[in-house]
Formats: C-alpha cells, sequence, structure tokens
C-alpha cells in the first residue's frame, strides 16, 4: 500500500490540513500515543530479538523514513568516534551501556540507531505498528505476552494482506 501519509507527516506542520490528515492516518505500534511536534523518522522494533525486560528493542535495519537532516548523520558519526559501546546482553553493555548490544545487528544499524533514537535524540522518531509497516509475519509474543510490553497486540501471523503497508523477508531467512 502507499505510504504518503508518512512523507506528508515530516515535509508537513503537524497544523496544516495536510499534516494533521497524514498524522490521522499512522496506524501506532500503540494507539492513542503521541506525536512528537516535528516528526523526525518512523521506525518499527526489532521485536522478534526481544526477551520482555531483558533489554531494549533494537530497531529493525529494514525499515527507516526519516526526515533530511545532516545534523542526525553527524551526530551518528559522533556516536560511532566516542566508541562508547561494550560486549554483552542485556542491560549496561551494548551502545552507551544502555542495553543496547548483544543481539544481531546490535553494533550496526539496529542497536546504533535504536541507542540514538532513543538516547540522543528522544521524542523524535515514531514507532509503527510492525505488523502492518515492515510487516515480517511473525510471532508477537513471548510466552504468552505481548513483546512490545502491551497488555494486548496484534497478530501478526492473522493481518490481512489489505492492511500490509510494506513487507520484510528477514524472518524467512536467506536464500528465501
Amino acid at each position: 500500500k502507499p505510504m504518503d501519509h508518512l512523507f506528508d507527516a515530516i515535509l508537513h506542520d503537524k497544523d496544516t490540513p495536510i499534516g494533521v490528515a497524514a498524522r490521522n492516518a499512522i496506524e501506532l505500534e500503540r494507539p492513542g500515543e503521541v506525536l512528537p511536534e516535528k516528526i523526525g523518522a518512523f521506525i518499527t522494533r526489532d521485536w522478534p530479538q526481544v526477551i520482555p525486560g531483558k533489554w531494549p528493542p533494537g530497531y529493525q535495519a529494514g525499515f527507516l523514513i526519516a526526515r533530511r537532516d545532516p545534523s542526525v548523520a553527524d551526530e551518528m558519526v559522533e556516536v560511532l568516534k566516542e566508541g562508547n559501546y561494550t560486549e554483552g546482553w542485556g542491560y549496561g553493555y551494548g551502545w552507551g551501556n544502555k542495553g543496547y548490544g548483544g543481539w544481531v545487528g546490535a553494533m550496526a544499524m539496529q542497536g546504533l540507531v535504536a541507542y540514538y533514537y532513543d538516547h540522543i535524540r528522544p521524542n523524535n522518531a515514531v514507532e509503527l505498528n510492525q505488523c502492518r509497516y515492515n510487516h515480517m509475519g511473525m510471532d508477537v509474543k513471548f510466552k504468552g505476552k505481548c513483546r512490545n510490553g502491551s497488555l494486548e497486540c496484534e497478530d501478526c501471523t492473522q493481518t490481512k494482506m489489505d492492511d500490509i503497508y510494506s513487507m520484510h523477508y528477514t524472518m524467512c531467512r536467506k536464500p528465501w
């Protein structure tokens, strides 16, 4: 499905007719969550790698829609140059010792970008519904509980094709 509403939400002020319509069309991972004044990025989290409470979720590297802002790249380069990454699993390890480490992609896109938007530029990225954007057809529960911490969550294995904006074949492993 077209994702023009995401681009419109980044490009147009939140109070303009286009900005309002775009924001109303966004399907969030946690419906009702307040959107930032100025949206810097849209992401989906990498929930399949999460055991609730063990470490923070990374971002799914296969999906990122971002505002054109050179300062973001500059700040990420500074994080890399600082090199504050500790090998290990769980809180106290990874980027900034905040738990963004140990899992697949933690030293790269999935961990770095998650750490950046969660700690360096908080309240700037918007988490989209993982079953509809960057759909992976995965089980979103761990031992019967939603990996994202919500009391209820959509079962992505049952999401209707007409409701899906984009798909990501990462769960299928290569070659597909």
